[in-house]
């Protein structure tokens, strides 16, 4: 008669030792998971900005030499004279490459 008690409060025991491992095994592939996503997220980001980086230094990038830059701006003028861009397309190019439109200080 002892005997069932025992064998009942054991069973109790592996069962719930059983459950707090499913528990344990969903929170960890939980955690796994956000982990990975949010790590996914910080490196999408990362990525993101330094791509924002680069862009930015190439338009701001002025030609070394004399001579490259004369004859970018050259080139520039001549689109402007010949109609293939607009005066805001050369004021934002001059903004961009060169730190100000026609009208700047």
């Amino acid at each position: 008669m002892l005997l069932i008690p025992n064998r009942i409060r054991q069973i109790k025991e592996e069962g719930r030792a059983e459950a707090r491992w499913e528990a344990f095994k969903e929170a960890f592939a939980e955690g796994f998971e956000k982990g990975r996503r949010e790590a996914f997220e910080e490196a999408f980001e990362e990525a993101r900005r330094e791509a924002l980086r680069s862009a930015r230094e190439r338009r701001r990038r002025i030609p070394r030499s004399g001579d490259e830059n004369l004859e970018r701006l050259q080139n520039l003028v001549e689109s402007y004279n010949s109609g293939r861009i607009t005066t805001d397309e050369l004021d934002a190019v001059l903004s961009l490459r060169y730190g100000g439109g026609r009208d700047a200080d």
